[in-house]
């Protein structure tokens, strides 16, 4: 299964929050078919300046992203939206915690980025 491709719009200095089902591909678009268990998978992801390039920032779990009966939730809190001063691009992925070559990469995309103008 492809990586879905999704854009992230990120505030500089603002909270960010946003949820990934993860379903059975029946055939609907998007799928629409049960979440899949998600019991032994951790997600990982990190935004760079390019594919390969340097790292902007890196999630992971317990670190802005969680995951819980095939959903994935990603949240960049104000303090770490505010050290992001780029834009970049990046991928979600979730590792099998009991085969390490099972690597599922479930979203990528852009990261713009909306300087702040208003710093405390």
């Amino acid at each position: 299964m492809p990586a879905v491709p999704y854009d992230i719009a990120l505030e500089q200095g603002a909270t960010f929050t946003v949820s990934f089902e993860w379903r059975e591909d029946d055939g609907s678009d998007p799928p629409a078919g049960p979440l899949i268990d998600t019991t032994n998978y951790t997600p990982h992801m990190q935004i760079r300046t390019k594919p390969g390039g340097a790292v902007i920032a890196t999630f992971g779990p317990g670190s802005g992203l969680g995951i819980a009966g095939g959903v994935i939730t990603l949240r960049i809190g104000a303090d770490i939206a505010e050290t992001i001063t780029r834009a970049g691009v990046y991928d979600l992925e979730l590792h099998n915690t009991t085969d390490p070559t099972d690597v599922i990469r479930l979203v990528k995309g852009r990261v713009s980025l909306d300087p702040e103008v208003t710093v405390p």
